[in-house]
């Protein structure tokens, strides 16, 4: 019996992965995320967890310190989520990275599901989050160094908020690989995990995360900058500079999942990331939750029309 075969068919079976979980102020979920991270139906020395916490005020260190040897730490101070991720992705030991946060709840098999879809050398990512990657994505660690990591342009981080230390970063991560020449898989039937992202409670706390994403929007500008092509198709750009407005409106009151048969249908105000705002519980709530997707999207015109100064891309 050829041992050494059967020793490399289980290497190639089982391949190391770095998984890279981002945090801020998650003490509520901080300690079962890691947990489950740690619990993978997948060889235990094939697996790295490293969590990044940018500078969280709270004791999440604390709790994080319980996992002694079993994980490594990243401690970076309101440096951003795009820069934190940069230095774990330098420092990550295995040829695959996970890239995901605080809020992601992985199911027992995630790990060994998706990484049976790396079947060729040039993938360079398998996402069940969205087609050009995000959230409890692994990408091919080579294909994110020749990329040249991520662009810390879309970085900008802003010491009093939590929501705008990066977006589309991860848009113009995929654009740059796939411009190498290497592919991409985008399915659901990998999505064994959960994305339990927090929206706040109060009104004012409400009011302050939605301006937080509309500011997020600035970034589309810059995508469309870098990536014309690809970024037209994107954001379904038409006349060179006009996004659709009925795409914002969809993408906050939760339509946009009518385009994918397999979602859960939701209306109401909230965001792509699945944080409710607003639920359709009477009348009076969905004649709000119409309002509030019609302002939504006329603010998103108006801030783009401010980034196009920004960035020099004329894009509303």
């Amino acid at each position: 019996m050829n041992y050494f075969k059967i020793f490399m068919n289980e290497k190639e079976k089982f391949p190391g992965v770095s998984i890279t979980i981002s945090t801020y102020n998650q003490t509520k979920q901080i300690e079962e995320i890691v947990q489950k991270t740690l619990d993978q139906d997948y060889p235990k020395n094939k697996i790295e967890v490293i969590v990044i916490d940018d500078g969280s005020p709270d004791n999440t260190m604390e709790i994080l310190k319980k996992f002694g040897k079993k994980i490594r730490v990243i401690q970076t101070y309101r440096k951003g989520r795009v820069q934190a991720l940069n230095k774990a992705i330098k420092e990550a030991k295995f040829d695959f990275v996970c890239l995901s946060a605080g809020d992601i709840f992985f199911e027992k098999d995630f790990l060994k599901t998706i990484m049976s879809y790396f079947k060729s050398e040039k993938i360079a990512f398998v996402s069940p989050f969205s087609e050009t990657g995000g959230n409890a994505t692994v990408h091919r660690k080579k294909a994110l160094i020749e990329a040249g990591l991520f662009d810390l342009n879309y970085n900008e981080p802003d010491p009093k908020s939590e929501t705008e230390t990066g977006w589309r970063d991860d848009t113009d991560l995929a654009f740059k690989e796939w411009d190498l020449g290497y592919k991409s898989i985008f399915t659901y039937a990998v999505a064994k995990f959960k994305h339990e992202h927090q929206a706040p409670a109060n009104f004012k706390g409400k009011i302050k995360y939605v301006w937080g994403r509309i500011k997020n929007h600035r970034f589309d500008v810059l995508l469309y900058k870098k990536h014309p092509e690809r970024a037209k198709e994107f954001l379904h750009i038409s006349f060179g500079f006009w996004i659709n407005p009925m795409r914002d409106f969809e993408t906050a009151t939760g339509l946009w999942r009518k385009r994918n048969p397999k979602m859960t249908q939701h209306f109401g105000l909230s965001s792509p990331t699945g944080a409710k705002l607003i639920e359709a519980k009477t009348p009076i709530h969905v004649l709000a939750i119409i309002l509030g997707g019609i302002a939504y999207a006329l603010t998103l015109k108006v801030y783009r029309l401010y980034a196009s100064f920004k960035y020099g891309k004329f894009l509303i």
